[in-house]
């Protein structure tokens, strides 16, 4: 398939030639300076040896993002993996992704909201776009600089902090189509004048789904129904220190995910002859519509202390809960062929203590100590075949088989993890920098209570003989520890230019924890422990501002030598599932990112990436896949956003429009054409009417305006005479009105 990404990226580059000698002159404009704190100390994201995208509040608000998937419609290289729907933030970065869909993984893209590490999906979940002052993706490696070691990169999401001085605050509301409503509001005030002060923020999003089911009387897919809040006090009792606390909390309560079943059996789905002839991309007609509840709370606190000029010392303590239940229709048909229930609950709590330098000399350091621990009780429910063939089947009559049967898991998983880290950097020149980065790793990752019952799927219970009560399938006590040791870093080399340039060239290396399987039903061995993941990463990068800070282009080449990717093994034949690792993989590709402000009221931002990853060694089920694509790793992907400023008498008009580009990916090892994604462009757009004046502003939104029809993931599913799919969102709008106070 022909990709338009050139044809779009030579436009521009034509459109640029053409405009830049008309801006080659002085202007009194430039772009907006962003703020980072990805190397743990304010600087701005110009100046850092990281390949690193921010996204500000304004550009937040202009991008309408409400969920934090969202994200890479600003990022290149970013890839939603939606293994989990559309609550859970897993990213593929540069080609590192995973396949598990099990809560109790940590995925290799590290999450942090305000420094906070989410530990495994079951944190993760629920991460909503509101009252937030930036987003920064960071891409590569991560761990020298932060309290959790990552292979993919990482995500962090600060948000707003209360402000000493004038009271203020906001209120928006909005309605959309599938009788979507929301609104969203903050307020701010001092407590003690100069000493403390509280913020309070909240969003709510309701919305029907956009997946419509044809049988009676059942939910459409897709839904929203979800709220959050934050509370976040500051407290500053003389200038050497502050401290901010937080507390968060966030629900949902929604129908299930959006998700497609397509025959792939003569015979139809669960062959019973069914088959989705006559149903639109957008539709389906099964009889469990399902439901996905979350909720999770959480508190940190995070003390700066400058104890001299030289020294401030960080310590920041989070603990946070979480639950899950969903409950989806996994076969998309009016029958019984795949009912499933996923749930997990559990605790985690973690301590990040640094110390960072502030000399006026040639060398500076950060160096810290960390310690997580995370409990998390899972439990699954599948059932399998209790209508297929056309017929009710039950287990009752073949207790230990497939059809007809439900097999539920429990286990408890405890991960512990400490870590010592130091991060320096030493002048060697007035221009040039030497980074050196180490971090010792050590993680203990412990499985216990497994236990696998069987029952049937439409009596609920099992053999007469054996009470009516549930069938023990196997028991393990202790399925096991497993301790792991890991000393990761960096080294890089950054050179500033006399003209807002740098350029750098680094080395470092990454890690991801081992995981225990939490999808083992049949057998005792399928409750596999996969090692750790590990990566080596070369780049080489560029950051430069030109036409007077006026335009901004960043790029960066990498070469990734990726060691035990963990992957879920799933045989059709039988329903077993293992988790296990691919020996060898090997990825390169690029960046290029690019901000231009040709007049004041006038911005045009674009990224571009390219990725080719592949199995270097790697053989599944007995089938050699080397040389085959990594999973949701498109080749290209791109990105472009166009705003816009004008006066309309006393008011301002905001005009945005933004695009992405997802090439061809896959979305299993053996790059199965199936299940495979092709090649997409989305397209969303915003304008804002605002009134200064009277704080008032008034937005119409829309996106996927085009009302694309694309998948997120899939699963083969053939040994139930299907292939199943989660689906992106379809075409969405609306209108919001915002007063600020």
């Amino acid at each position: 398939m022909k990709s338009p990404i050139f044809p779009i990226v030579r436009q521009l580059t034509v459109s640029l030639a053409i405009l830049m000698p008309n801006f080659l002159h002085a202007a009194p404009f430039q772009l907006e300076e962003v703020l980072v704190t990805a190397q743990k100390k304010t600087e701005s994201a110009q100046d850092i040896p990281v390949s690193i995208t921010a996204i500000s509040e304004n550009q937040l608000d202009k991008l309408k993002l409400r969920s934090a998937y969202e994200i890479v419609a600003s990022a290149p290289n970013v890839v939603f993996n939606g293994t989990a729907g559309q609550s859970q933030l897993v990213l593929s970065i540069r080609g590192v992704s995973m396949q598990d869909y099990a809560s109790n993984q940590a995925g290799p893209v590290a999450v942090y909201v305000d420094e906070v590490f989410r530990g495994s999906q079951l944190y993760s979940q629920g991460i909503q776009l509101f009252d937030l002052e930036r987003v920064e993706v960071l891409r590569g490696p991560q761990g020298t600089l932060y309290g959790r070691n990552s292979t993919g990169g990482a995500v962090n999401f600060i948000t707003k902090r209360p402000s000493f001085g004038e009271s203020t605050g906001y209120l928006g509301v909005g309605i959309g189509n599938y009788d979507g409503r929301e609104a969203e509001g903050a307020y701010e005030t001092d407590l003690v004048k100069d000493v403390l002060a509280i913020r309070g923020a909240f969003t709510y999003t309701e919305r029907n789904g956009f997946v419509k089911n044809k049988t009676p009387g059942v939910d459409d897919l897709g839904g929203l129904d979800e709220w959050a809040f934050r509370v976040g006090v500051s407290y500053q009792p003389h200038e050497d220190v502050n401290a901010f606390l937080s507390l968060h909390k966030s629900q949902t309560d929604a129908p299930a995910i959006a998700t497609m079943t397509e025959e792939t059996s003569p015979d139809g789905i669960g062959f019973t002859g069914y088959t989705r002839d006559g149903l639109d991309f957008y539709e389906t007609s099964e009889n469990r519509g399902g439901y996905v509840k979350q909720d999770s709370e959480g508190v940190s606190l995070t003390v700066d202390w400058n104890f001299s000029e030289a020294f401030t010392m960080t310590s920041i303590t989070s603990y946070d809960e979480a639950d899950t239940f969903s409950a989806p229709d996994d076969d998309g048909s009016p029958f019984n062929i795949l009912h499933d229930d996923y749930a997990a609950d559990g605790h985690q709590w973690t301590q990040d203590l640094r110390l960072v330098s502030e000399f006026d000399g040639l060398f500076n350091f950060i160096a810290g100590v960390y310690y997580g621990d995370d409990v998390l009780n899972g439990r699954t429910i599948n059932r399998f075949l209790a209508q297929a063939f056309g017929v009710n089947n039950f287990c009752l009559d073949d207790p230990g088989g497939l059809i007809g049967c439900a097999y539920e898991n429990q286990y408890k998983q405890d991960r512990e993890s400490i870590a010592a880290y130091v991060h320096t950097t030493t002048e060697l020149t007035s221009q040039l920098s030497l980074t050196l980065g180490l971090r010792y790793t050590k993680d203990t990752v412990g499985m216990s209570d497994y236990t696998s019952l069987l029952s049937d799927v439409l009596t609920g219970v099992s053999n007469p003989a054996f009470g009516g009560v549930p069938i023990p399938v196997f028991s393990l006590e202790n399925p096991g520890e497993e301790e792991e040791n890991n000393l990761s870093g960096k080294v890089g080399l950054e050179y500033h230019f006399e003209d807002d340039a740098m350029a750098y060239i680094s080395y470092s290396t990454g890690y991801r924890v081992g995981s225990w399987n939490g999808l083992a039903f049949f057998f005792p061995e399928e409750v596999t422990y996969a090692n750790p993941e590990e990566l080596e990463a070369w780049e080489i990068g560029f950051k430069s501002q030109l036409l007077e800070g006026r335009l901004q282009v960043n790029g960066s080449v990498f070469t990734y030598d990726y060691t035990d990717q963990q992957f879920i093994n799933f045989n059709p034949d039988n329903g077993a599932q293992t988790i296990e690792n691919a020996p060898k993989s090997s990825i390169r590709g690029f960046e290029l990112e690019a901000t231009f402000l040709p007049l004041e009221n006038f911005q045009i931002q674009s990224g571009l990436g390219y990725l080719d990853g592949e199995y270097d060694e790697f053989v599944k089920s007995g089938v050699d896949l080397s040389g085959n694509d990594l999973i949701t790793s498109p080749e290209l992907n791109f990105n472009t956003s166009i705003d816009y400023d004008v006066d309309v008498g006393n008011l301002n008009l905001a005009l945005h429009v933004d695009a992405v580009y997802t090439d061809d990916q896959f979305y299993s090892p053996e790059n199965q054409e199936a299940i495979a994604q092709d090649g997409y462009l989305l397209v969303n757009a915003r304008a804002v009417l605002e009134s200064e004046q009277y704080g008032l502003s008034l937005g119409l939104w829309a996106k996927n305006i085009g009302d694309k029809e694309f998948v997120v993931n899939s699963f083969d599913l053939s040994g139930f005479g299907y292939n199943f799919y989660q689906l992106g969102e379809a075409r969405t709008y609306g209108v919001d009105l915002t007063w600020r106070f």
